[in-house]
């Protein structure tokens, strides 16, 4: 999934490019430790963060050792990129003698599709995490989590990162084909989809109402569509929630779709 940073600049993960909005011919290639940067800054947008778990996540966590000096270079290396793709450095901040924090307005790049009377096929694909990447840097490991209908598809989400002590590292391969998502209850105009069933139902309304409450979401009001996902990375305890909710228009095409996840 693309991230729309300020309306203006394009995020491409899978790639490691910065582009300008609607001009795909103006691109900024990142390089591998920069990407994942950037990544965590956007996961963790308006979040100060510090050097030493910048550090960690983004290097440590893949089997490099750099030091402080490595991580101020590689803010460089983004603050540049940012300019020459037509944005603006300040999106990334310095907090003196603490760290940094991206400072934006961020949206997932999504496409309109049409709503059918059965929710089309899902394809997902988690990915295993690997701790120890080779001394190319290689990435290994690719979360993908994508949702196709006839002629239209809307990505949901992808890049699912663990928030508590690692940035995983991914590769796209498929798991899994034409698994439909399962309706596991209705709220009043919100019908709630599960994406899997690894870690089953229980307690799965509880979760998602406490979510929809949180960030304000009344499905008294709005005909929504609610997918639900629980995801944990291989040697973590924490599990990560992850709801999408699509809103409905009137012609049956979702409007908006905004995506939350709450960690355990």
């Amino acid at each position: 999934m693309r991230f729309i940073i300020n309306l203006t600049i394009v995020f491409d993960p899978e790639n490691k490019l910065l582009l300008l909005k609607n001009n795909d011919e103006l691109t900024v290639g990142l390089s591998k430790p920069a990407a994942r940067l950037l990544t965590e800054l956007i996961k963790n947008n308006k979040e100060v963060l510090t050097r030493e778990v910048l550090i960690k996540r983004v290097w440590e966590d893949y089997g490099f050792s750099p030091s402080s000096a490595t991580l101020s270079n590689h803010i460089s290396e983004l603050r540049k990129a940012f300019e020459t793709a037509g944005g603006s450095k300040d999106v990334i901040m310095t907090i003196s003698r603490i760290g940094f924090k991206m400072d934006a307005e961020i949206h997932p790049e999504l496409k309109s599709i049409k709503k059918i009377d059965q929710p089309p096929s899902i394809d997902i694909d988690m990915r295993e995490i690997n701790l120890h990447t080779n001394k190319n840097d290689e990435l290994k490991h690719v979360p993908l989590l994508s949702k196709k209908g006839p002629r239209n598809h809307v990505k949901l989400a992808s890049l699912f990162i663990l928030a508590i002590s690692i940035v995983v590292i991914f590769v796209i391969t498929l798991k899994s084909r034409n698994k439909e998502p399962a309706l596991i209850f209705t709220q009043d105009k919100c019908n709630v989809y599960a994406l899997n069933n690894e870690y089953g139902y229980i307690n799965a309304q509880n979760k998602i109402n406490n979510i929809l409450d949180k960030e304000g979401i009344e499905c008294s009001n709005i005909n929504s569509d609610v997918y639900y996902m629980e995801y944990r990375a291989r040697n973590e305890i924490g599990k990560m929630t992850f709801i999408a909710v699509c809103n409905i228009g009137k012609n049956g095409i979702y409007v908006s779709c905004n995506n939350y996840k709450s960690i355990e």
